[in-house]
């Protein structure tokens, strides 16, 4: 176990040192002066001079590489080319939280959304329900990010009666999908009363929304610092927006991996004892079924951290994604690479924690590895 652990730290380290490389290399190739790209016309030749000199930039490549990345370990990222905030670690400090909230945001939404309909699917495999919610997925799949935030926006800001209608509208439509479902399927069932009841949730939950949904500003962010309400409110259509692609990701990949799941031997056994659907699909299928989606839910907050500047830019928010843009735009070097070097550096850390988590939950990986 030590040594896996050993062996995937020494690879970890080295796929950072490559990314810094490439990272740093990739902004070196950019063609031009960035000084010159940034000051343009405005800086004397002598002042262009004195700043490449200030910033360390008339001094040899590798010698440059070499004090970008003892800065980087000592988490000291350099000098911003651009005015009234120079210093590149208190950028990325502001930034760098406001798109981890999101991604993470939109990652918990996912879950809470696709799990259920992922898994409700694959017990109902092939009933109506199944049907409406492979629809529903793909129709989530093929709307473009920046469609969604638009759509959101119009909904849950400029007109949030109509917001309310659907959603009970759609709480309905879900508990008759449902009620169908369990109608097909009476014979099958010990307990149809309980799954009448439980198939009301939905349209309970639409009827909560169209009393309580309030409505959410249009941009603009809210620290968590200076008010944790008016933070969630700021952040709940970026996130949604972000988890909009990512949802039936979930529910799709868990709806294949328990329906397979389902048919082992084991859930007949469990059937022969007298267990509920409830116990089935929580207590005995959901589990195996999550491998699959623990890596899926690691990379994709990978992902969405990395493609956050589409959401970042509709909602005009603080972000990473939307300071690494504005800075290519800019031409100022030093905060790309920093941004870049971030994401990647979180992505590969994120692969690193699938894969101990896989050791910790499987036997036979935790057996290999040994």
């Amino acid at each position: 176990m030590l040594g896996h652990i050993s062996r995937r730290l020494f690879r970890l380290a080295l796929i950072l040192w490559v990314v810094s490389i490439l990272t740093f290399l990739m902004m070196e190739l950019i063609p031009g002066d960035p000084v010159a790209n940034v000051y343009g016309d405005t800086a004397t030749p002598e002042q262009i001079a004195h700043l490449r000199s200030q910033l360390g930039l008339d001094q040899p490549l590798v010698t440059r590489y070499l004090n970008w990345a003892s800065g980087v370990l000592r988490l000291d990222f350099g000098q911003s080319l651009l005015p009234p905030v120079n210093d590149v670690s208190k950028i990325m400090a502001a930034s760098l939280p406001v798109t981890l909230q999101l991604s993470l945001m939109a990652v918990l939404m996912s879950l809470c959304i696709g799990l259920p309909m992922g898994a409700i699917a694959a017990y109902f495999e092939g009933t109506a329900f199944d049907r409406m919610i492979s629809g529903i997925s793909f129709g989530m799949l093929s709307l473009p990010s920046f469609v969604a935030g638009l759509l959101l926006i119009n909904l849950l800001v400029f007109n949030i009666t109509l917001s309310r209608w659907l959603l009970l509208g759609a709480g309905a439509l879900v508990t008759g999908a449902l009620l169908r479902t369990l109608w097909q399927m009476r014979g099958g069932l010990e307990k149809p009363q309980l799954g009448a009841l439980l198939s009301l949730l939905p349209l309970g939950v639409g009827v909560l929304l169209w009393l309580t949904l309030p409505a959410f500003p249009r941009q603009g962010w809210v620290p968590i610092s200076k008010s944790l309400t008016e933070n969630l409110r700021h952040a709940f259509l970026p996130a949604l927006t972000m988890a909009i692609s990512v949802i039936p990701l979930y529910a799709q990949l868990l709806r294949s991996d328990m329906q397979s799941t389902l048919r082992q031997n084991f859930i007949m056994i469990a059937r022969a004892k007298g267990a509920t659907p409830l116990q089935i699909v929580l207590r005995e299928a959901l589990r195996p079924s999550l491998f699959s989606l623990v890596t899926v839910a690691a990379l994709s907050f990978g992902t969405l951290l990395a493609g956050s500047v589409i959401v970042e830019t509709i909602f005009n928010l603080p972000g990473l994604g939307k300071v690494v843009v504005n800075a290519i735009i800019l031409s100022d070097y030093i905060i790309v690479q920093t941004g870049v070097l971030i994401a990647a550096t979180i992505f590969v850390l994120l692969n690193a924690a699938v894969d101990l988590t896989y050791v910790l939950l499987d036997p036979r990986i935790r057996r290999a590895a040994d």
